[in-house]
């Protein structure tokens, strides 16, 4: 189907084309389509076997020669008429859809019909789709007409109540604004009556003021006096105490010296002491050594006395004992001999 649209339209261009006849600067295409045809044998009148072998070699043996090509182009092809070339055009055409057709299988020619067909019917199937879509558009422009008239209405409440608002906000703004004139006259009056009593109140400060510069400067005067004598006293004490420092000083020195010799003495003293300490130590401890020795011997002799008497005590306890123990015997043995003698009886 598309090639026999294109096939249509390019007939009707040629028809066109052939109708003004040659353009000017197309001859070297006309030229080029001739010598295709005649190399093709197309104007030996059929196909290739059916064409003669010698006029084949003539013409090709013409179109091969250069002088006669161009003669062809600069003295012939202007005489050809439009006629003419509109069939040379459409040979040379016809032989490129016969290649084409030739080279293509039926096979392949099949699925390109296929093709062509089913790239028809999705555009049935577009153009169904698009005729839905349109519908969807008009329904969704009067669902839409409806909501802007809405939102319209909505706009003009809010219009009216923003004008209502606008209104009471500049009723507001004149009543503050009437309010605020008033207290501002009223602060410019208080303002009025505070600068005259700051006025007053400026005049009474400034002649105190003044009293009390003159009595500031009074006792300036007498601090000045003051402070001269202090000053003198100052210097009269730093000259008596610069006096007695040096006094001092020379003190000091005469001091430091004897120190330094008495500290020479005590270095002197402390080693005779430190030569001398070793032989005070021994003599401390063997004197102690007696000590303990006289000591021991002293502990000794009241301990030996200690345990004698004790044991002499409890030797003569012992004895004693003893003695009491044998009296008790006798005395029990005598009662026993008394008592034995009724029993006899």
């Amino acid at each position: 189907m598309a090639s026999y649209h294109a096939g249509s339209s390019g007939r009707s261009s040629l028809q066109g084309q052939g109708s003004q006849g040659l353009a000017p600067g197309r001859g070297e295409r006309w030229a080029s389509a001739a010598g295709q045809v005649l190399r093709s044998g197309a104007l030996g009148g059929g196909p290739q076997a059916h064409q003669d072998p010698e006029l084949s070699r003539a013409l090709k043996t013409l179109w091969d020669n250069a002088e006669v090509r161009d003669m062809v182009r600069t003295r012939l092809l202007p005489l050809v008429s439009s006629t003419g070339s509109v069939f040379l055009e459409y040979l040379v055409r016809l032989r490129r859809v016969a290649a084409q057709r030739l080279a293509r299988s039926p096979e392949s020619e099949r699925a390109r019909e296929a093709e062509l067909c089913a790239a028809w019917r999705g555009g049935r199937q577009l153009d169904a789709a698009r005729a839905r879509l349109e519908d969807q558009i008009c329904q969704q422009a009067e669902q839409l007409g409806g909501q802007v008239a809405d939102n319209a209405r909505s706009v003009a409440l809010l219009r009216h109540n923003v004008n209502l608002v606008r209104r009471q906000c500049q009723d507001e703004v004149k009543l503050i604004v009437d309010k605020s004139e008033r207290a501002m006259v009223l602060e410019w009056r208080n303002s009025e009556y505070r600068q005259e009593n700051l006025k007053a109140e400026l005049t009474s400060a400034s002649d105190k003021m003044a009293a009390t510069l003159a009595a500031h400067l009074a006792e300036e005067k007498e601090l000045r006096v003051k402070r001269h004598k202090m000053e003198t006293l100052l210097l009269t004490w730093l000259q008596k105490f610069d006096a007695d420092v040096g006094e001092k000083f020379q003190e000091h020195e005469e001091l430091t010296a004897e120190y330094e010799s008495e500290v020479k003495q005590m270095a002197e003293l402390t080693e005779r002491m430190s030569d001398q300490e070793e032989e005070y130590q021994r003599l401390l401890a063997e004197k102690l050594r007696y000590e303990k020795e006289e000591e021991d011997e002293v502990i000794f002799s009241l301990a030996s006395k200690h345990a004698a008497k004790v044991i002499q005590r409890a030797w003569r306890g012992y004895r004693m004992r003893k003695r009491l123990a044998k009296a008790a015997k006798k005395k029990g043995k005598g009662k026993g001999k008394g008592k034995a003698k009724p029993k006899s009886k």
